[in-house]
């Protein structure tokens, strides 16, 4: 399956329609690009404040009036009800999460930082070592040539 390659000037276009669509729907906009529904909704940019003030908006909404709601603003129920539990579990579990990626994290770079230094510690041995048997052997041969004298 090919899959459309758009430009970016296309969708920067296409999402600035969408925005300043007025009473047009969205899919009006998606006919007049050639595009899907679920294209033009996939571009357009969602922040944070935006999804805020979606909940703030729907806030004690339910049946026909949330639907009607949605339907005007091109989301779906699920996606509100997501949107709540991610923001509601962000205070609690989100904090919580990030402390126990960060202490993996540093738990990881520990590790990491102590076998480095066994490795920097071995080789400085070797080293050490390599640089002893190199004098070694140069006093070995100095004495040789002074015996061959």
């Amino acid at each position: 399956m090919q899959r459309n390659r758009y430009s970016t000037e296309l969708r920067e276009q296409a999402c600035r329609k969408a925005a300043d669509r007025g009473s047009r729907k969205r899919e009006a906009v998606a006919l007049e690009f050639n595009l899907s529904l679920g294209t033009l909704k996939g571009w357009q940019p969602r922040s944070g404040a935006q999804r805020l003030q979606a909940l703030c908006s729907t806030n004690g909404m339910t049946g026909p009036a949330l639907a009607a709601w949605c339907r005007e603003k091109g989301l779906f129920e699920h996606q509100l009800q997501q949107g709540q539990q991610s923001f509601c579990a962000m205070g609690s579990g989100a904090a919580e999460a990030s402390a126990r990626h960060s202490q993996t994290q540093l738990r990881e770079l520990q590790a990491k930082n102590a076998t480095l230094q066994r490795d920097l510690s071995r080789k400085d041995r070797a080293l050490a070592e390599t640089a002893a048997l190199l004098v070694l052997q140069k006093k070995f041969q100095t004495l040789l040539e002074d015996v061959a004298k």
